[in-house]
């Protein structure tokens, strides 16, 4: 591995899971606009996670951003902006040649309001829209990197309005809302368009606090999954997702925050066919961080659910059950460390496919200013699955700099 000293510029975002902490904050007062560039120098020594004969390649990124937030002591606006571009120093490989472009270009876009018409009554509303990629080897084309000679791209539109009543000091609190997402796959529709859906979500909430910090929450919501194309004799997808939890949240200023949730899940599929299997089942969301000392911080998430697919011909559906843990201390004003190892086990019904995904990383990082953040770590992923072509190791060097204008 022939890491060269270009150990100048930053940080990274790969396909690698790991647990993400900003490296730069805006100041700590209820107005503000951030424009910040981050740039990323990346060593990735398996491009295209495949199994044998991988391609090494420095990867480069550049990605500025704009941060705004607007708040009168109630009420909170803001608007987010992410560009992300990604070049290549080597791959490119199609059809034993290397006429393929592997760069790419993201956009994000990110619009909220929190509104607190009375003491009682309030609101939440988010808006995003992104124009994305699926790096060749991951996601539709995870188990032939060289299917296409350009990345998959599609759009994806979130939306979000969330109502609660109750005063924040209240021993109680109601809430509930709508959610809609829609993903659209924009290049290579010919294949890719039967993966492009859209999901309708109505969701309620309680929570009832036990103590200074501790709250008794309960949750539910049901999802219609609509796939926007069906494949020719292949079975629709399209399913009704509904999920209840009851559980505990920690709140406030105590060294435990986070919660810890468990319930049941039904995936109900809208075509009774002899190929596809309704899913009833436990659900688990188990998310925290305990803070010892005031300069570290320990998380631990572990969640299992049943998924969709990446391909509705992929099985019936996955049960994810994924778990991580996090170390994150400040060793002085200056330096930060960050520490994370994850295992995700993947089944998918309908398939005799099991996946088994370990990851383990770190880094370091230097606050010069505060608008000023160095940082450098190692990440490295290995998934091992029963189907072919999936099994794979990756490892990414990577060096960051970030920058507030």
């Amino acid at each position: 591995m022939k890491l060269i000293a270009i150990i100048t510029m930053t940080t990274i975002i790969s396909s690698i899971p790991r647990v993400f902490a900003d490296k730069f904050e805006p100041a700590a007062f209820s107005n503000y606009f951030t424009p910040t560039i981050e740039t990323i120098v990346e060593y990735d020594d398996n491009i295209y996670t495949t199994e044998d004969q991988t391609i090494s390649s420095y990867k480069f990124y550049l990605i500025p951003s704009i941060k705004f937030n607007f708040e009168d002591g109630v009420n909170r606006y803001g608007a987010e902006y992410k560009l992300t571009s990604i070049s290549y120093s080597d791959g490119g490989l199609y059809n034993n040649t290397n006429d393929a472009d592997d760069d790419a270009i993201d956009h994000s876009f990110l619009l909220y309001a929190d509104n607190d018409f009375t003491s009682k009554h309030r609101t939440s509303i988010n808006l995003s829209y992104d124009k994305l990629h699926e790096a060749r080897g991951s996601g539709l084309t995870e188990s032939d990197p060289f299917e296409f000679a350009d990345p998959i791209t599609y759009d994806l539109f979130k939306s979000r309005l969330y109502y609660q009543f109750g005063g924040r000091r209240a021993k109680m609190r109601l809430g509930g809302g709508f959610a809609y997402r829609d993903k659209e796959f924009t290049k290579y529709e010919t294949t890719t368009k039967y993966s492009s859906y859209d999901g309708q979500k109505f969701f309620f909430d309680v929570d009832y606090q036990l103590g200074n910090i501790t709250y008794l929450t309960f949750d539910i919501s049901t999802e219609d999954i609509s796939f926007k194309s069906l494949q020719s004799g292949s079975t629709s997808s399209d399913n009704t997702d509904t999920r209840a939890l009851l559980g505990v949240s920690w709140r406030g200023l105590g060294k435990l925050k986070g919660n810890a949730k468990i319930g049941y899940q039904s995936k109900a599929y809208d075509v009774d066919a002899s190929n596809r299997d309704d899913f009833s089942g436990g659900n688990l969301d188990i998310g925290l961080q305990w803070s010892p000392l005031q300069r570290s911080i320990f998380s631990f998430d572990l969640n299992s659910a049943a998924e969709d697919t990446n391909n509705p011909t992929d099985g019936n559906y996955i049960i994810k059950v994924a778990g991580k843990v996090g170390w994150f201390h400040s060793w002085t004003s200056k330096i930060d460390s960050n520490i994370r190892l994850g295992y995700e086990n993947d089944k998918y019904f309908g398939s005799d496919r099991v996946d088994k995904i370990s990851n383990i990383g770190f880094d370091v990082s230097y606050g010069f200013t505060r608008w000023l953040n160095v940082s450098a770590g190692y990440d490295y992923a290995s998934t091992d699955s029963d189907a072919p072509d999936i099994g794979n190791d990756q490892s990414i060097l990577f060096v960051s700099l970030i920058v507030g204008l």
